[in-house]
């Protein structure tokens, strides 16, 4: 990505819903340096890769309380759509469906209050793409003090 994102703004980026941290499809697509729409078509042609688990829609009362809580989404409040969410399984497999230079760049980390997780996307071997994620064993504080 030829932009780097700052720790603090992936972090503000993090919403709980259903007891679950996700990131919102707008920001996550942004992240990734593509538009909602084309992410979200990526998705549904690789819905097999999107259980439940890594992506659910919103419902009415969650995207009202989104769009209270967040300026950046006031476009939302009249609007028929409802966003997807993606948890932390989620927010990397993007890598492996979209076909940008920008998308395969991405590395994300996500800092929590207590834990760091790290998600990252590479390409290697004749095209494929290939990401991992990975708890990491430290102090989710230490990292951001020495921002």
């Amino acid at each position: 990505m030829s932009e780097i994102i700052k720790t603090e703004d992936i972090k503000n980026r993090i919403f709980t819903i259903r007891g679950l941290q996700v990131m919102i499809d707008r920001d996550l697509a942004q992240i990734y340096g593509v538009e909602t729409k084309v992410l979200n078509q990526a998705v549904k042609r690789n819905i097999a890769r999107f259980p439940e688990s890594f992506r659910f829609q919103l419902l009415e009362n969650e995207k009202l309380e989104l769009v209270t809580n967040c300026d950046r989404f006031k476009k939302l409040k009249h609007s028929s759509v409802y966003p997807y969410a993606f948890t932390e399984q989620g927010v990397a497999m993007p890598s492996a469906v979209l076909r940008r230079e920008t998308a395969i760049k991405v590395s994300i980390t996500i800092i929590d209050d207590k834990t760091v997780y790290h998600f990252g996307a590479s390409l290697k071997d004749a095209g494929k793409k290939w990401f991992a994620c990975s708890k990491l064993s430290i102090n989710a504080n230490d990292i951001v003090e020495k921002l």
